[in-house]
């Protein structure tokens, strides 16, 4: 049929091309295939976890040459770039991938770390919060939040607001709504609007998670109620 042949002469074609390209990275009689951006990431992933930053940040390249919007690419070369101190270039890639995907928490993550280190902690907390909201069992956005509170505070000149190393809703309550309150006090201290806006959305995460767990807790009361009554 009409549709076999069709099918036919288009295997035909894309193996002309292939061997085409092979025949084109002949080098001294050895054959050079073009390696998948998985693989590159991966042998990326660990020359940077060697301390090669450098020649990891050549792979991720390699990778986001081939296609510009690749999430892995831009999240691994966000890293990097962080390592790096192209803090901008950290922050730029993170958006990239947030712009396709809002809701990356590695991207989040990459940001908030990138902001951080650039001293906007205010913005660095924004998205430590949103990635923890996203995956409240991942320790490092815990982490992030706490330092970021930590930082926050020192130059709001709030010091007097002890954070614990393990932070409860109270404690965390407790810190958005003085958020909140804070009235700014220098341009390295101002409280953007954004920063209470998600302060907000923090406490209203808190109320619901409380209410939920005060629920599951009178659930379980009148289980065991109802066991000792049988």
């Amino acid at each position: 049929s009409l549709i076999s042949v069709k099918k036919i002469l288009n295997y035909f074609f894309l193996n002309f091309c292939r061997i085409s390209r092979i025949k084109k990275n002949m080098k001294g009689g050895a054959v050079e295939l073009e390696r998948p951006p998985k693989a590159l990431i991966a042998e990326g992933d660990k020359l940077f976890i060697n301390g090669k930053i450098d020649q990891a940040l050549q792979l991720y390249n390699e990778v986001l040459q081939r296609d510009p919007t690749d999430h892995a690419g831009l999240v691994a070369r966000s890293r990097c770039y962080t390592q790096l101190g192209e803090l901008e270039l950290a922050v730029a890639d993170a958006d990239k991938v947030l712009a396709k995907d809002k809701l990356s928490q590695e991207a989040m993550y990459r940001k908030a770390e990138a902001l951080f280190q650039l001293g906007r902690y205010e913005h660095s907390l924004v998205f430590y919060h949103r990635g923890h909201m996203l995956r409240p069992e991942v320790d490092h956005f815990r982490i992030g939040i706490q330092k970021a509170q930590e930082a926050v505070l020192g130059h709001l000149g709030m010091n007097n607001l002890k954070i614990n190393a393990k932070t409860g809703f109270e404690t965390d309550r407790k810190f958005l709504k003085q958020i909140l309150k804070t009235e700014p006090k220098n341009a390295v201290g101002t409280v953007s609007d954004e920063v209470r806006r998600i302060a907000q959305l923090g406490l209203d995460y808190l109320d619901k998670t409380t209410e939920a767990c005060m629920e599951v807790q009178m659930k379980s009361r009148k289980n065991e109620k109802k066991k000792y009554s049988l």
